[in-house]
């Protein structure tokens, strides 16, 4: 269980996830037990509480009348942890364009990202079991927490931190779409016909528009980073001056 606390880095990543990740990917290692060990036990923890008490829980609610689709989102449903790790993978990249110019935590890296996204599954789990309770209450918490992670982490204030985690999560979910897409290509002939001829627009079309909002959110972020400095700067000649 190594020398440092779990607890106390599970009650960390509860009441300050943001600062708690930024100490711990800044290289003070020391505030924080392993991600990615801690990951595995709270994984094999909730395994464990759902084998004794007979429950369950879906990963993705959704439910179509597409065999390919419901194979896709069942797949997701069976491996729930896995299944939510690889769903936060698709965070890695959007996050590390949105937030580049973060004013507390810039120029971060994507191997960091990567840790961030463990520490988040790990989050992501502890509020998993509000879903016994109520599905969209856990919902609801956990975008939430990940706002709040992502305000403490990067430092931008709420607004800015919630638009560009929107972009962020829009994004994400537009990168599923050729998963899906591919799933079509195991189906049933017809379908299989459709996708082929589709296909090359649908993924021209996504990776179009996964563009235009990274660049935009990026561009943006670096025009507000500019300005700050320059603000910065001018204020303190000023008080240079005045002093």
């Amino acid at each position: 269980m190594d020398s440092r606390s779990l607890t106390s880095t599970l009650v960390q990543l509860l009441l300050r996830p943001g600062y708690l990740i930024r100490d711990y990917i800044s290289g003070r290692r020391q505030v924080s037990y392993p991600p990615v060990k801690m990951l595995v036990i709270v994984s094999l923890f909730t395994v464990i509480v759902e084998s004794v008490f007979h429950l369950h829980n879906e990963v993705l609610s959704w439910h179509y009348d597409i065999p390919e689709v419901d194979n896709v989102v069942q797949w997701f449903n069976d491996h729930r942890n896995w299944g939510k790790l690889l769903l936060q993978s698709f965070f890695i990249l959007p996050t590390w364009v949105v937030f580049r110019f973060a004013p507390r935590y810039p120029r971060h890296t994507l191997p960091e990202g990567i840790f961030l996204q463990v520490f988040l599954s790990t989050q992501s789990l502890l509020l998993w079991f509000l879903n016994y309770w109520n599905g969209r209450i856990a919902f609801v918490a956990g975008a939430i927490f990940m706002l709040i992670t992502y305000h403490q982490l990067f430092g931008y204030g709420w607004w800015g931190t919630l638009w560009r985690l929107t972009v962020t999560a829009l994004t994400s979910m537009l990168m599923l779409l050729p998963l899906l897409a591919l799933a079509f290509l195991f189906g049933e002939d017809d379908r299989k016909d459709t996708a082929i001829a589709a296909g090359p627009w649908l993924l021209a079309m996504v990776i179009l528009l996964i563009s235009v909002l990274l660049s935009a959110s990026y561009l943006i972020s670096r025009y507000q980073n500019k300005r700050n400095k320059t603000t910065s700067h001018i204020t303190n000649n000023e008080t240079r001056t005045k002093r």
